[in-house]
């Protein structure tokens, strides 16, 4: 430290870092440099007019809050070398003509990355004023304030806005503002592209004429879920339609949460809107598809279930509609527990159902199988049941998907077919009569077994063609 800076102990234990320079000529010097730097000049030209700059002035003084500051100890005693602090490459590289700024009598706020002497990159904002002492020397008191852990907030945040910009346009995820005293709102760059429009030329809308973008079959749901916000402080999760600017239909989700000032009342309505037009049209397509599905599966079964195949063959159900729960009077998770299928089947229909299962694994498909099962409460149901197989491209069996009808009354109106047909056998027997019937449509003859019996016919058909049955007939008359 020069001598003159005894005149600036009182600065010593400051709350702030500070430095006094010797700046004397520094004007003189600054002057000349601009006129010899062209606009064109390479950064290098002008850090080294920088360099040069700065080698002309002096360090006459410097406090304690200043040496925390740039690691100045006792083993750094080199410390009036000012070159060795400043980052020119960054400092110069947003504004090569930085230097200039330097020949005013006063400056505030100029952001400046430095080196400290321990190595340590630090970011300092800068101020200073120049004064001219008794004798004409011209001395600059600076003041720097570490603002590292700001700017490296700051950066952080930027990264953050652009990670934020980028999955809002990713995700057609937008976000929003709405100020109750002025009507006004601010939105996000993707809430304007939401709308299709141009975040760079144009401008929020109204809240008037943001409603008259809203589809008019949704306006007064809109209207009332607004209403109900305001009054209750409640927040909103509503998918409503528009009409954008440009004409086209959307479906918008969005999320608002009422901000209130500090006399209970809403001051401002903050919240995320998204485009999910493609996720609704794809819902109500699925919806339309399942609604067909359910109605063909109505008309041809009465349920369709599929399992996935695990490890050693277990079957872990993924899906069901139907009635089947109904049918059998267990839940899916109570059947589960029995054990599946094999609990409810019929004792006396048990080996067969396990000779179809089995012989469906070995050929790979089977056609239906009848078998009964046993409701919950008691009763015999019978049931159609289809099964196929799902196999991977390398052949593994990954899904069995299954299908069935009930068929108790199908079965019931069967057999009393079957009883009415063996009666009536009996009665032929009996009586030894026979009967027949023709189908003019078919051009077929049917014969029961009492009428063959009286023609003599021997074979075990039953039915023969009109033509031929005509011909036989007349045959056995003339006889």
């Amino acid at each position: 430290m020069s001598s003159s800076g005894y005149e600036f102990l009182y600065l010593e234990h400051a709350p702030v870092a500070i430095i006094v320079l010797d700046v004397t000529g520094l004007e003189q010097y600054l002057a000349a440099s601009a006129q010899q730097m062209s606009e064109t000049a390479a950064l290098t030209d002008h850090i080294s007019a920088f360099r040069s700059a700065i080698s002309k002035i002096s360090m006459i003084f410097i406090n304690d809050k200043c040496r925390e500051l740039l690691d100045i100890g006792d083993d750094t005693p080199d410390y009036n070398n000012l070159n060795s602090l400043v980052n020119f490459e960054e400092f110069l590289s947003s504004d090569k003509n930085a230097l200039n700024l330097f020949g005013k009598d006063e400056g505030e706020g100029i952001i400046i990355p430095i080196h400290t002497l321990r190595g340590v990159d630090k970011v300092v904002s800068l101020s200073w004023k120049t004064l001219t002492g008794t004798e004409g020397n011209r001395f600059s008191i600076l003041s720097l304030h570490d603002i590292t852990k700001l700017k490296t907030v700051e950066q952080d945040l930027v990264k953050k806005e652009k990670r934020l910009k980028y999955t809002e346009a990713v995700a057609h995820l937008g976000n929003y503002e709405i100020y109750m005293d002025t009507g006004t709102a601010s939105w996000s760059d993707e809430t304007f592209r939401i709308f299709d429009l141009d975040p760079l030329k144009d401008k929020e809308p109204t809240v008037e004429s943001y409603l008259s973008l809203v589809h008019p079959d949704d306006l007064e749901l809109f209207n009332q879920t607004i209403s109900v916000t305001l009054s209750e402080k409640k927040s909103f999760n509503l998918v409503y339609r528009i009409i954008t600017p440009a004409g086209n239909l959307k479906y918008l989700h969005s999320v608002c949460y009422p901000q209130l000032d500090e006399s209970g009342e809403v001051k401002m309505l903050a919240g995320t809107i998204q485009d999910v037009t493609h996720m609704k049209l794809t819902e109500d397509t699925l919806l339309e598809f399942q609604n067909r599905f359910s109605l063909f599966n109505e008309m041809l079964f009465d349920w369709i279930v599929m399992f996935r195949v695990e490890e050693n063959f277990k079957l872990k159900r993924e899906w069901g509609i139907g009635k089947f729960d109904e049918v059998s009077g267990y839940t899916a998770e109570e059947r589960e527990n029995l054990g599946g299928m094999l609990s409810l089947v019929h004792p006396d229909d048990l080996q067969m159902y396990k000779k179809y299962t089995e012989e469906l694994f070995i050929k790979g498909e089977q056609p239906y199988i009848d078998f009964r099962i046993v409701r919950k409460n008691g009763e015999i149901v019978w049931t159609r049941n289809y099964t196929r197989l799902l196999k991977s491209p390398d052949g593994k069996i990954t899904h069995i998907v299954g299908a069935g009808k009930d068929i108790t009354d199908i079965r019931a109106s069967e057999e009393k077919v079957r009883e009415s047909e063996e009666r009536l056998r009996r009665a032929e027997e009996i009586a030894g009569f026979g009967y027949f019937s023709f189908d003019f449509t078919l051009n077929m003859v049917t014969l029961s077994e009492g009428a063959k019996k009286i023609y003599g016919i021997s074979s075990g058909e039953s039915l023969f063609s009109m033509e031929s049955t005509l011909q036989y007939l007349d045959e056995k008359t003339r006889t």
